[in-house]
């Protein structure tokens, strides 16, 4: 039986909402300019810009109790009623996060140990019964997707150092995600995400299957993934495949993408079901010899003959090419620069002037830690991808804080001369946390 998602116990604005200012120019005349948009908060996140949508928004936020970073898919119910199937899949995907998550506190519990960094994680999922939405808080992050990252490079190809690295992530958070019973189904860039220190996460699992616990077949039926990326045993149809064979294989369509800057089927969409039943494709006589075989290995017709993850983590190039290359320096977070701050501006400035938000009262311990709105310095927000962290004020001699924020007030910037914002570690609370905590000071 599934278990109850937790209702939202505070959903609400913390600003006046829309509203159209009058303004009188030079010349007398009247115009209308609108006003600024509505801060939003989710129990007790605080919401940004939108990422990206589908079905659901997902918009970035920070956490008021932890200052981390978070996303919130944001998933109007009578919108999902409507598209066919999209109900059992948010169920599925949420089911299966949920599986994985505890797999991973376990693992950190008792062993001190995450195998699962290369997986997004879930937070928490909120529902709200009077605005018929779900909310799915995952963990964020802010390179974007694989896809974002090959596009952004020059001639939207990677470095041979690049895909090394990306790629043998990908193979050990599937084989992290296989071990656990899952079948992605859908492996593709854009659902790998990148976090700035360039740690690849396996995300959407709206289309993932689970093993049947008593049998632990892997066989599938259907396959409901990106048609560019299905085996030929998929897109043949009329009989049943390997689950874990159609992830190597997109796994291989994905490592060819990476290593070439092409699909392997890049052909309209009448002719590419043909050509992945054919297995016609080709690799460019310049690619690596070892990551010409591993490519190929991976994308074998046959999906007995097709490589394992051991077969994967045995190739040669898998297992040297780390030596050959410098670590790389940091990904741009893309939203760091302009998205969440000014919300957070807006809520704590909200709070700091004695605001009241419709609803129930919103917490002044997020005000406490970052002092006041107008003074709020980015640095102090954690990157993607960075130990959880909150702030305490302390006393420094600097002047950022306040002409960061565009202050122009000779007495606020004298008020706020010696006041500067530091990170600490996050404060301990569950036996989870205290477990953390010990294991990220070893």
């Amino acid at each position: 039986m599934t278990a109850p998602i937790p209702r939202a116990s505070l959903s609400t604005k913390v600003v006046s909402p829309v509203r159209m200012t009058e303004y009188q120019n030079d010349d007398n005349d009247i115009t209308y300019q609108e006003g600024e948009r509505p801060t939003k908060k989710v129990n007790q996140y605080v919401l940004g810009e939108i990422l990206g949508r589908s079905y659901a928004k997902v918009r970035e936020a920070i956490d008021e109790h932890t200052l981390k970073r978070v996303a919130v898919k944001i998933i109007k119910m009578r919108l999902l009623k409507k598209l066919t199937g999209a109900a059992e899949a948010l169920s599925r995907e949420i089911n299966i996060m949920k599986k994985l998550k505890n797999k991973v506190d376990n693992l950190i519990l008792h062993f001190c140990f995450d195998l699962s960094q290369n997986v997004i994680q879930l937070i928490e999922v909120i529902r709200n019964e009077s605005k018929n939405k779900i909310y799915i808080v995952i963990e964020f992050a802010g390179a974007g997707s694989l896809h974002q990252v090959i596009n952004a490079a020059p001639s939207k190809q990677l470095s041979p150092g690049d895909v090394w690295h990306y790629f043998t992530q990908l193979i050990n958070g599937l084989e992290f995600i296989h071990n656990q019973g899952v079948i992605h189904r859908d492996i593709k860039p854009a659902n790998l995400m990148i976090t700035p220190d360039r740690v690849l996460k396996f995300c959407d699992f709206g289309t993932s299957s689970e093993l049947n616990q008593f049998t632990l077949s892997d066989e599938c039926t259907v396959a409901n993934g990106t048609p560019a990326f299905l085996s030929p045993q998929a897109v043949v149809g009329g009989g049943s495949f390997s689950g874990f064979k159609l992830d190597i294989w997109a796994a291989g369509v994905t490592l060819y993408y990476m290593a070439i800057g092409k699909y392997p089927f890049d052909v309209n969409v009448f002719q590419l079901y043909e050509n992945i039943a054919k297995t016609e494709y080709d690799v460019p006589s310049t690619i690596d010899t070892d990551l010409s075989n591993l490519i190929r290995g991976m994308m074998q017709k046959d999906e007995k003959d097709r490589f394992t993850i051991q077969d994967i983590k045995a190739n040669k190039w898998f297992t040297t090419t780390k030596f050959a290359y410098a670590p790389q320096t940091q990904l741009v977070d893309r939203w760091r620069s302009y998205s969440l701050t000014p919300f957070i501006e807006k809520a704590v400035n909200d709070m700091s002037n004695g605001g009241t938000p419709v609803g129930s009262p919103i917490s002044f311990n997020f005000r406490d830690k970052v002092i006041s709105g107008v003074h709020f310095q980015l640095e102090t927000v954690p990157q993607a991808g960075i130990q959880l962290r909150s702030s305490v004020p302390t006393l420094s001699n600097t002047r950022r804080a306040s002409s960061a924020m565009g202050s122009s007030s000779p007495e606020e910037n004298d008020v706020m001369d010696n006041v500067n914002i530091v990170p600490r570690r996050m404060s301990e609370g569950t036996p989870l946390q205290k477990q953390k905590n010990k294991c990220n000071m070893m």
